[in-house]
């Protein structure tokens, strides 16, 4: 494929002033266009990257982008999720738009955690509960609508391959910290929501149009429990600080302590900078086995992740430590192992399945708007702490 023959855009200003009038994502479109119709890129070509193409013509990938989202709806090109963008030929292209118009359906692409997920295991994610009842809630949304729902798994962070032209809309869940960055670009480039993510941070977040859970709240109040019980050597599991929510946990365990004017002990606190390769269990028996050689270990543990709390039930039970008599637990999510547990559970229980169905109804809603109206800001559902039998006032 040759593509010098092509001249960028801003050579092409000087040579033809009537294209001064039209917006620089329309030169760009016509560029790419040209370099099709005089077969510079044939049927079958895969064209060069994004950010290739910005640098040759002079501008950004946000125009580039916004150029061959415009040439996928002519049906000149194809975009595959970790395959590229390909020149179709004309057969392709007719058969594609006769397609398209008799379906009328729109397509909305659904990003799996990009921490957890790639393409090529994406299917997993129902397999695990948090993301299964937020999945159910989108589906359930979109049931009886014209609506294609494709879910995307993504290696970490790597939303530039992501092909917008094929979505009318993005609906990206439980996205790291780290990834805020991509998301505030995906919400400049397509319609977005992002589930799982506090989007008031700053006031450029508060642009960001997000659902999400009250998790400072609703580890506060799983502190303030364990507080009224009597408890001040409370200990915090958390997966990783770098997850949104996660963070935010963290966020209530520290304030509701400060509030209360008791302080934290270091070896208290298990946090982990992000997710790795060690086994969170083995993490756990290490740090537990440490603190109780140590005579150190807490009268309460609130964990912040279901199968971290899994993990500490499994840990204090080979260590002969009795819930809630040595020490009292309080878990994230009210799955049903936590609901039939001996004792049952204490639990701070999400709305998981609402945030889904909530998502997919923000990001209808402006699909559906005559004048494109676009929600901003965070929907932020409360969370419930549901009180039983594994948690009780620590031992004289």
């Amino acid at each position: 494929m040759d593509t010098a023959e092509a001249a960028p855009v801003r050579s092409r200003k000087k040579e033809d002033n009537s294209s001064q009038t039209k917006p620089l994502y329309q030169r760009i479109t016509d560029a790419l266009r040209e370099r099709i119709a005089t077969g510079v890129w044939a049927p079958g070509d895969a064209l060069p990257s994004r950010r290739a193409l910005a640098q040759e013509l002079g501008t950004t990938h946000i125009t580039i982008d916004k150029a061959i989202r415009q040439l996928v709806k002519e049906g000149l090109l194809s975009a595959t999720v970790g395959s590229g963008t390909f020149v179709k030929s004309r057969d392709e292209a007719n058969t594609d738009a006769s397609a398209q118009a008799r379906s009328g359906r729109s397509r909305i692409g659904v990003v799996l955690g990009t921490h957890t997920f790639t393409n090529e295991d994406a299917s997993r994610a129902r397999q695990i509960p948090y993301f299964s009842e937020v999945l159910q809630g989108i589906q359930d949304t979109f049931f009886g609508k014209d609506v294609d729902v494709n879910y995307i798994g993504l290696a970490r962070g790597d939303y530039e391959s992501l092909p917008l032209e094929d979505f009318a809309g993005l609906i990206v869940i439980a996205p790291t910290l780290s990834d805020i960055d991509d998301i505030r670009l995906l919400n400049q480039k397509c319609r977005i929501v992002a589930v799982g993510i506090s989007s008031d941070v700053t006031e450029e977040d508060k642009q960001l149009p997000a659902v999400d859970t009250d998790n400072v709240q609703g580890a506060y109040d799983a502190v303030q429990h364990l507080l009224s019980l009597g408890h001040t050597k409370i200990a915090l599991v958390n997966a990783s600080v770098q997850q949104s929510n996660l963070y935010d946990r963290y966020c209530g365990y520290i304030a509701a302590l400060s509030d209360a004017r008791v302080s934290i002990a270091p070896e208290h606190l298990l946090l982990y900078p992000a997710y790795n390769n060690v086994s969170h269990e083995v993490l756990i028996e290490r740090w537990l086995s440490r603190l109780q050689e140590e005579n150190r270990l807490p009268t309460a543990i609130l964990s912040c992740d279901l199968q971290m709390t899994l993990f500490v039930l499994d840990v204090l039970a080979r260590h002969e430590i009795k819930v809630p008599e040595q020490i009292s637990v309080v878990g994230y999510d009210d799955a049903i192992q936590f609901q039939y547990h001996q004792p049952p559970i204490t639990v701070v229980a999400q709305p998981i399945y609402t945030a889904g169905k909530r998502a997919a109804e923000r990001l209808m809603e402006s699909l559906e708007s005559p004048d494109g109206a676009y929600p901003i800001g965070t929907i932020r559902l409360p969370c419930e702490l549901i009180v039983r039998k594994s948690t009780a006032p620590p031992a004289a």
